[in-house]
């Protein structure tokens, strides 16, 4: 949702609803169900007491005063990394080469690959992409987690730019694509079409197409219904 009132609308509601929900329910009921789903969803909304926590959690887990539990890695390792610095990417990515080598811990290293792609620096998305590229079977959940956030959308999409969109990662097209033209506002993706083979552009303008649509169908119900729940004092 481009940013503006509804945005904005949409924003306060998810931060603010989710938790009190939230807190409606027991707590037995949260951890035997949807404890997973709920803090990785309030980090990705960006609530600063879910990502605080997360980022404290993997610094203890760093120097060896805290375990993360199996159903947390993804998060814990997703969030560490991408409020913290290089160096705690860096530790995350000796970690999941160790643990690639063994298979009782091959579940962990996939979390970890995954959650690699968690940086908001584009730059090292980008030079880590480059240096594993065509190595599939061991870089298809770094590509995956890369389509999980802004920045690694941009990086694989500046990749695709500059290969002229022939890129040959796992996630090229369809996920990388359509998360890029989802949050902007597609010009960039139109200009880029112009230099590109007839087939790609033909690909390119069906998903901006969807998109547009989806956007003139959806977008003022959603604002109406915000609005209405705030003239209510929801």
């Amino acid at each position: 949702m481009e940013a503006g009132p509804s945005s904005d609308r949409f924003f306060q509601f998810t931060s603010t609803e989710i938790p009190r929900n939230v807190e409606a329910l027991s707590a037995k009921y949260i951890l035997s169900a949807f404890r997973k789903v709920i803090i990785e969803l309030a980090c990705r909304l960006e609530n600063e007491d879910c990502f605080v926590d997360m980022r404290a959690w993997f610094q203890a887990w760093k120097t060896g005063q805290a375990e993360i539990t199996p159903d947390l890695r993804y998060v814990v390792y997703c969030y560490g990394v991408r409020h913290g610095h290089e160096a705690d990417w860096l530790y995350l990515y000796e970690r999941q080469k160790v643990k690639q080598e063994a298979l009782n811990l091959r579940e962990d290293w996939q979390e970890a690959q995954k959650a690699l792609g968690c940086s908001k620096d584009t730059g090292l998305l980008r030079r880590y992409l480059r240096k594993e590229l065509g190595r599939e079977k061991d870089t298809y959940l770094f590509e995956y987690g890369l389509t999980l956030t802004p920045e690694g959308r941009r990086a694989i999409w500046e990749e695709y730019q500059d290969k002229s969109g022939d890129y040959h990662g796992t996630y090229s097209s369809d996920n990388v694509i359509k998360g890029l033209v989802s949050e902007s506002d597609t010009r960039e993706v139109e200009e880029y079409m112009t230099k590109i083979r007839s087939h790609q552009r033909f690909y390119l303008n069906k998903t901006i197409s969807e998109s547009r649509m989806w956007v003139a169908q959806n977008l003022q119900p959603i604002h109406n219904w915000l609005l209405a729940r705030e003239l209510k004092g929801h």
